[in-house]
């Protein structure tokens, strides 16, 4: 299930400033962008192409180790307890 991707409006007066493309491909965000979207170095970036545009989106990571503890602390709550696929069929009467 894709989310949407949360959008914020820049206001730049003047020309809008660009991107530069160097040797390794890397692109260079302008200072102005950086500063209005709190992009830091070592901050992670989805690229996607579309209708001819491409898209950079922030993106956060999760350690394994911790999404599963919350995982484990979710399947613990009254009521949300994991099953079973067999568990499941059999309260289905399967």
């Amino acid at each position: 299930m894709a989310s949407k991707a949360r959008t914020k409006k820049l206001f730049f007066p003047g020309p809008f400033p660009n991107a530069t493309v160097k040797k390794k491909y890397q692109v260079v965000i302008p200072v102005a962008v950086r500063r209005k979207l709190g992009i830091e170095v070592g901050d992670l970036l989805e690229a996607k192409f579309e209708r001819g545009n491409i898209t950079f989106t922030p993106k956060s990571v999760v350690d394994r180790r911790i999404k599963k503890g919350l995982e484990d602390k979710i399947a613990k709550k009254p009521g949300r307890a994991k099953r079973s696929p067999r568990s499941r069929q059999a309260a289905r009467g399967r």
